[in-house]
C-alpha cells in the first residue's frame, strides 16, 4: 500500500493509502486469480511466468479527471494497481520521417482493478521494459 498519493503511470488515476477501517472486498488471492482471465490475459499473461512477475498494490484509487472537490461526486474507490505480464508493443510516437518503422519492443501492462467488483477500470497502459 502506498504511503502517499502518487500517480499511476500514464493512467488517469492516483493511488493513495486506504482510510482507516477500509479494505477491499476481494483478497489479493482473488485478484491474482482474476488477472489471467481479464481483457489483457491473451496478450500479456499467456504463460505462468508472466503472472509470476506481477506487482500488485492496493490503495484508494482516485480518478484525476473527475475530481470536483464535492463529497457527492467522490471519484474514489478501493482498488488494486497491477503491473506486469509480457508482450511486444509498437513504439509510441509519429511515424519516422524515413518511412522505416522501429520493431516492436518488449512491454508489460499497467492497469487498475476495482477491489470490490473485480472489474478492470479505465483501460490499460503499455509500459516499455
Amino acid at each position: 500500500m502506498p504511503s502517499a498519493v502518487e500517480q499511476i503511470g500514464s493512467l488517469p488515476f492516483d493511488i493513495g493509502p486506504l482510510p482507516p477501517g477500509v479494505a477491499p472486498q476481494l483478497s489479493l488471492a482473488d485478484i491474482v486469480d482474476l488477472i489471467p482471465s481479464g481483457q489483457m490475459a491473451s496478450r500479456f499473461f499467456r504463460r505462468p511466468s508472466d503472472l509470476a512477475t506481477v506487482s500488485i498494490m492496493v490503495g484508494l484509487i482516485t480518478a484525476r479527471s473527475d475530481i470536483d472537490a464535492t463529497a457527492a461526486n467522490d471519484p474514489s474507490f478501493v482498488g488494486y494497481v497491477i503491473e506486469g505480464g509480457h508482450s511486444s508493443c509498437a513504439p509510441n510516437g509519429p511515424p519516422p520521417s524515413d518511412g522505416i518503422y522501429l520493431p516492436d519492443a518488449p512491454c508489460h501492462a499497467l492497469f487498475v482493478i476495482d477491489g470490490d467488483t473485480g472489474h478492470e477500470i479505465g483501460g490499460f497502459s503499455e509500459v516499455g521494459d
